[in-house]
């Protein structure tokens, strides 16, 4: 085995030799299999042990455990080297504005109830959907968490034109875009559901409308349990 390699793994090179290794992996496509092979040990391990390895570099400063499964990955495809030196942070942005909507009575605000309500047309419920806002600072990838009851799925998508938390009706529901960002599956059960999304730059809506005649509810800002994005980090390519 490459002493370098493994140094390079094990995060123990000082910066001239980091580069060497680098541009060796950059041109070499079985030295980038070696490489994978010995990050995904790293995580077997870890996995065992229920510890994060530590590590200086490559990927030091990223979360380990995805940051290990995307390196590995990265680096049997050849396509990416991390700088580690200079990785984006993570963010956290609670929900802005949020509300429900309902098609069987379409006048009436729900804007200051403490759960959102989620049903699909089917439903006795009649379909429900539920508005969430947040503010952007930088388009990207994001997890969205929603605090949920069980119950039936919905489908994420991002809505346009301007609402009202406390006056937000259904007959003047924001435009829908023509493609889910994302799913929540059927029959989900009660707790955190965690939803990846990849959203604009600027102020987002994302609506939640119900695809199962069972209705389900997540949490409101008012009662505390609002929705959260989790921005995930910028990773530069070299």
């Amino acid at each position: 085995m490459d002493a370098d390699l493994v140094a390079w793994c094990d995060g123990e090179l000082a910066d001239d030799a980091l580069a060497a290794i680098e541009q060796r992996l950059r041109a070499d496509p079985a030295l980038r299999r070696a490489a994978a092979a010995l990050l995904r040990q790293h995580l077997l391990l870890a996995e065992v042990t229920s510890q994060a390895p530590v590590m200086a570099s490559p990927i030091r400063r990223l979360p380990w455990r995805s940051a290990l499964v995307t390196a590995a990955a990265a680096l049997v495809t050849g396509v990416l080297l991390y700088d580690a030196r200079t990785p984006g942070p993570t963010v956290r942005l609670a929900v802005v504005a949020d509300t429900w909507i309902e098609a069987k009575h379409p006048t009436v605000s729900h804007g200051r109830e403490r759960d959102l309500i989620i049903a699909g047309a089917s439903s006795p419920a009649g379909e429900c959907w539920a508005l969430l806002r947040f503010t952007m600072p930088r388009a990207g990838a994001a997890r969205l968490r929603l605090r949920a009851s069980a119950g039936g799925g919905a489908r994420v998508v991002l809505g346009s034109g301007a609402w009202d938390e406390s006056d937000a009706r259904w007959h003047h529901r924001p435009g829908l875009a023509s493609t889910p960002l994302a799913t929540i599956p059927a029959r989900v059960t009660a707790g955190d559901v965690i939803i990846d999304v990849s959203l604009p730059a600027g102020v987002c809506t994302l609506v939640l409308i119900g695809t199962d005649p069972q209705p389900f509810t997540v949490g409101s800002r008012e009662d505390g349990a609002g929705a959260e994005l989790e921005l995930l980090p910028v990773v530069h390519a070299r």
